[in-house]
């Protein structure tokens, strides 16, 4: 265990021995971004394939994320919540698992043909500004 005054890392590897106080806190928060980051592809990944998924957030996209798949109230947020109401928040929410798979399955198939028309919408325009660089006008 290594120990400052006002912090304890419990099984510190070696070089975080020598590292200051900024440092380490740094690379903490760089590894909880991280994490979060894989959490929030995971959520996303998961509501696409129509799997009923709890949505812990760590910024406000998330809401918006879980909303346009018609299931916000499936998002517990551990920042604006005390402990016990976000863990009984986290039990109903799987208790509503089976309704969350029928909501999705409802909705998802419409949100990906939104998204690929608007992918289409891009390529287009990429191309149309393509054609227009080049002095062609046309794709």
């Amino acid at each position: 265990m290594t120990t400052h005054p006002k912090v304890v890392i419990q099984g510190a590897a070696p070089l975080a021995t020598n590292m200051g106080v900024s440092a380490l806190f740094a690379a903490a928060v760089a590894g909880v971004h991280r994490r979060c980051r894989e959490a929030a592809i995971m959520v996303i990944a998961g509501l696409s394939a129509c799997t009923a998924t709890s949505t812990v957030p760590y910024s406000d996209k998330a809401l918006g994320v879980n909303e346009s798949c018609g299931l916000g109230n499936e998002v517990s947020d551990p920042r604006t919540m005390d402990t016990e109401s976000f863990v009984c928040a986290m039990i109903e929410s799987y208790r509503r698992r089976d309704d969350s798979r029928r909501i999705l399955k409802a909705r998802i198939p419409g949100l990906k043909s939104t998204a690929d028309r608007q992918m289409d919408d891009i390529v287009e325009i990429i191309r149309q500004c393509a054609g227009e660089r080049r002095g062609g006008g046309h794709g």
